[in-house]
């Protein structure tokens, strides 16, 4: 079977996050794997969630517990992968073969590359500004760069997230509303990911993941939402995860790829729904592909008897 993973990315924000893998003991090591090498226990800090400093590194650990969770239900079968935002890091790491410490130290030095912004300018607060409407996307281009905002991702035909600061956002938001905006909502992730804000950094992510990785190949082909097609080379990986950081990206297209791949089956791993959600707003037809959205399971044995029913013993 083909099967592709997808994995979310920041702005989800539950309490109870890791109360999936609450009677699954396999999830359990791993997770407390993740957390020595974090030095804290990311069980028991999911109320910050909204922290910068933290919010990476408990979701990552989410992804990355629940993909080592399932992997073994999916070893005879070709697995891409592809990821929005920061799930494409968790997706590198999966495809990576990436260690509990590796992966630890890539999501916590990507969260300090972008938390340093607004540690060097304390007076400034920044954010994601989640809009929908019917916009032409140079014209919300033009109407960013207006306000000194960028657009951060085109999610969808109709759905777009804007970065910059606060005060900048709220204004630019008032013009958005005389346009075509529908609803709009401030993500509460108080950084600009993929936006120019970032571009003094240039470089320093791609130096890092060079510096942990010395193989030439994904074991996991990834979706590229800046290259906007399969990536099979580490090498070319890294250095667009580096660019991400300061740049568009385009999930819409991607949504549009993956429909194009006619995958056996979807599993979107989360947190939340949002992904089959944006999935499904591009499909003019998903043909015959199953789809196993994680957020509506209660038990990771439930999600696990779910892959089992779809995909052939």
């Amino acid at each position: 079977m083909k099967i592709l993973l997808v994995f979310a990315g920041q702005g989800y924000n539950d309490s109870e996050l890791f109360k999936l893998f609450h009677a699954d003991q396999e999830a359990l090591s791993y997770l407390n794997e993740l957390s020595a090498a974090a030095g804290f226990n990311l069980f028991k800090n999911t109320s910050r969630m909204e922290d910068p400093d933290f919010a990476q590194l408990l979701i990552g650990a989410y992804q990355l517990t629940l993909c080592t969770a399932i992997s073994s239900l999916l070893s005879h079968h070709q697995v891409d992968v592809a990821g929005y935002s920061l799930g494409e890091v968790s997706a590198f790491l999966v495809s990576a073969r990436a260690s509990s410490k590796d992966a630890i130290d890539v999501i916590g030095h990507r969260t300090r590359l972008m938390t340093s912004l607004i540690k060097s300018n304390p007076q400034e607060e920044y954010d994601l500004l989640a809009v929908t409407g019917k916009f032409d996307v140079e014209e919300i281009k033009c109407i960013c760069e207006k306000h000194h905002g960028a657009l951060a991702i085109i999610a969808s035909e109709e759905q777009f997230i804007i970065g910059g600061k606060l005060s900048d956002l709220k204004r630019l938001l008032q013009e958005l509303a005389a346009h075509h905006m529908t609803r709009s909502k401030f993500l509460s992730i108080h950084v600009p990911s993929h936006t120019p804000f970032y571009a003094q950094q240039a470089n320093q992510f791609y130096q890092f993941l060079r510096s942990k990785f010395a193989v030439s190949r994904l074991n996991n082909p990834m979706f590229s939402p800046l290259a906007l097609k399969k990536i099979y080379d580490l090498e070319e990986e890294m250095h667009l995860l580096d660019s991400e950081l300061y740049s568009t990206l385009d999930w819409r297209s991607v949504c549009h790829l993956m429909i194009e791949y006619q995958y056996d089956l979807i599993i979107d791993l989360g947190p939340g729904s949002a992904m089959t959600s944006l999935l499904k707003a591009a499909a003019i037809n998903l043909f015959n592909t199953s789809i196993i959205t994680v957020a509506n399971f209660s038990s990771l044995a439930g999600v696990k008897n779910q892959i089992r029913q779809i995909i052939p013993g």
